[in-house]
């Protein structure tokens, strides 16, 4: 495939752009390290703490000198490739695998140039390739970030403070680092069926109209999200007796509680909700519940101080903010300079002896 007549413009006019895009990257640069020494090294204080526009000059450097940098390397690419005014497929193929690996084409096609001898030609060749490597690196990260953040793939955890309630301990204390991954990403935006399948034993960050009321019933204005443990997903029919949930009619083995067995009906709690004109769902003991479609029950792992699905109702899939896995929450993983387990204050041994079981046996005649 190839077409003559394409033109890429007047070869001296495209030099001379390509040296203003180059002194514009050098221009923000030197703006981008100028605003951040002044901030950091002088007034010693972060970002967050400067005077808005010391974070808008180092936003609008980085943005310019990516965008003159991005386009320089392209036009260069474009002016050594189509020097002959001839567009093929291959050429452009070219350009299209140059790009990932640019400095890597650079210093090989510097060594390969025959017009020169071997030393300018390797001198030059590492030169450029120093240069430019930290720039390249720096372009993947970027890319890396935003491919990976909340509102595209989000496939890159988050964390956020557990700073008011104990109702997750002891997964997460009060003042704990809570880790979770985006639900609501493009995903989920394209068709809600694509986004991960929540599983049992997963923990879920969701806010409704229903949450804010019972956080702003308790003051907790701040806040947005309520925390909690899957138990059962849609299909599934969930019961208490005893203290011990009965899932799908087979008790719950649950390290995780604070409290083994501890899994009553809250009457107390829900009586002063309702004395509140907070709505919910109260579940009786002995009563089994069937969760409908699009809905979660949910509990927090320590039960007897949790508003929950035995108080606040089931969750709606569409309230989900947020989720981490169950499988990952035995997995040690690094946060700063702390290394965190969640596991680590949950039992190694089974609730569920016998004497635990012959009283959920007889607990409901």
């Amino acid at each position: 495939m190839e077409t003559s007549g394409g033109n890429v413009g007047n070869p001296k006019k495209n030099f001379r752009l390509i040296i203003q895009l180059w002194l514009v990257f050098e221009v923000s640069v030197l703006v981008f390290l100028t605003d951040f020494v002044y901030v950091i090294a002088i007034k010693k204080v972060l970002f967050n703490e400067a005077p808005d526009v010391f974070g808008i000059v180092l936003l609008a450097s980085m943005l310019v000198g990516g965008l003159s940098f991005f386009l320089a390397i392209v036009l260069s690419l474009l002016r050594k490739h189509f020097s002959d005014k001839k567009i093929t497929f291959s050429k452009v193929l070219l350009i299209l695998l140059t790009l990932p690996v640019l400095p890597f084409y650079l210093f090989v096609s510097h060594l390969l140039d025959k017009n020169r001898k071997l030393f300018p030609r390797l001198l030059s060749g590492s030169v450029l390739l120093v240069v430019l490597f930290p720039f390249w690196i720096l372009g993947y990260v970027v890319l890396y970030y935003v491919s990976t953040d909340e509102l595209f793939l989000g496939s890159r955890y988050q964390v956020s403070s557990i700073a008011y309630s104990d109702s997750m301990m002891p997964t997460f204390k009060p003042g704990s680092i809570g880790k979770y991954y985006p639900y609501k990403n493009i995903f989920y935006k394209l068709n809600p069926n694509w986004a991960y399948k929540i599983e049992r034993g997963d923990i879920v960050r969701f806010s409704s109209g229903v949450t804010q009321d019972y956080l702003n019933k308790e003051g907790n204005i701040d806040y947005h999200n309520f925390v909690k443990r899957v138990i059962a997903i849609e299909g599934d029919k969930v019961e208490l007796r005893a203290g011990v949930v009965i899932l799908n009619s087979e008790p719950l083995s649950e390290p995780y509680t604070l409290e083994p067995n501890s899994t009553f009906a809250l009457d107390d709690a829900y009586k002063n909700a309702k004395s509140q004109g907070l709505s919910g769902l109260f579940l009786d003991e002995c009563k089994a519940i069937v969760i409908p479609e699009g809905k979660l029950f949910v509990l927090g792992d320590n039960r007897k101080n949790s508003n929950d699905s035995r108080v606040i109702g089931l969750v709606d899939l569409a309230d989900i903010n947020g989720y981490f896995p169950y499988k990952e929450q035995k997995q040690p993983f690094k946060e700063g300079v702390n290394v965190i387990n969640y596991s680590d204050q949950w039992r190694t041994s089974t609730d569920l002896n016998s004497s635990i079981l012959q009283k959920v046996e007889n607990y409901c005649l």
